[in-house]
């Protein structure tokens, strides 16, 4: 426990810790996943507000995803204690709001494919990280709160409406490329072309964003489906 005061300390001697997890007592293991829930907690989580540069922002995401990636790893440790642990570990983190957006699929897959753990113990915290995602899924997906998740024919009619959306601007942008081959950098046609380029391209960026969320919401609802299709 002496990790949830000094957790930096830890961070910056962990490859002398991280061969715990060569350990074959899993005490020593479970001890290891919670230093690393620690330091990505308190170490590697940027608060509101902190004053950090790019390129230091950016060394905090990789370490945090290399951790949370390593982590996620020990869910198939031999020990069903230990397995129960990490999935223990990633409730907190979830909780305090600091496993990042694009990660959380990674972790319900993983919680997924431990419903049929062969442990109880098990089955239970990853029954419990699922139900601790799936709120977070809630807050992220669902606009209507009185209506909730809509159904996977429905994301599929969204998505490929998008997708002709795509393909109309993609052949748009496309027109204006050629058209910008016939003026002078410095003509008057150019600078609109080159304008109206920039708007499309924003929209298209706005529509493939658009997209990539509606395809997590349906691997989502597939990961549900499979989920309910176990318990029963």
């Amino acid at each position: 426990k002496i990790s949830i005061h000094i957790p930096r300390i830890f961070y910056h001697n962990l490859s002398t810790f991280i061969t715990l997890y060569e350990s074959d007592a899993y005490l020593l293991r479970n001890a290891l996943t919670d230093i690393i829930g620690e330091i990505i907690k308190k170490v590697l989580t940027i608060k509101e507000g902190e004053d950090e540069d790019f390129d230091n922002k950016e060394n905090k995401i990789k370490a945090k995803t290399r951790l949370l990636d390593k982590l996620v790893k020990r869910i198939t440790d031999k020990h069903a204690f230990a397995r129960a642990h990490v999935f223990k570990v990633f409730i907190d983190l979830c909780t305090a709001n600091v496993v990042p957006k694009e990660y959380l699929s990674v972790l319900f897959r993983s919680a997924c494919e431990r419903i049929k753990d062969v442990s109880a113990n098990v089955r239970k915290k990853a029954i419990e990280l699922l139900n601790i995602l799936v709120g977070m899924y809630y807050g992220i997906f669902v606009e209507n709160k009185e209506r909730g998740f809509l159904t996977k024919d429905e994301l599929e009619r969204e998505k490929k409406y998008t997708q002709s959306e795509i393909s109309q601007i993609e052949t748009k942008i496309k027109n204006i490329k050629e058209d910008m081959k016939k003026y002078n950098d410095d003509s008057e046609e150019m600078d609109e072309l080159t304008n109206d380029l920039q708007v499309l391209t924003g929209k298209w960026n706005s529509l493939d964003s658009t997209k990539r969320h509606i395809e997590e919401y349906i691997s989502l609802l597939t990961q549900l489906e499979k989920v309910f299709v176990v318990s029963t």
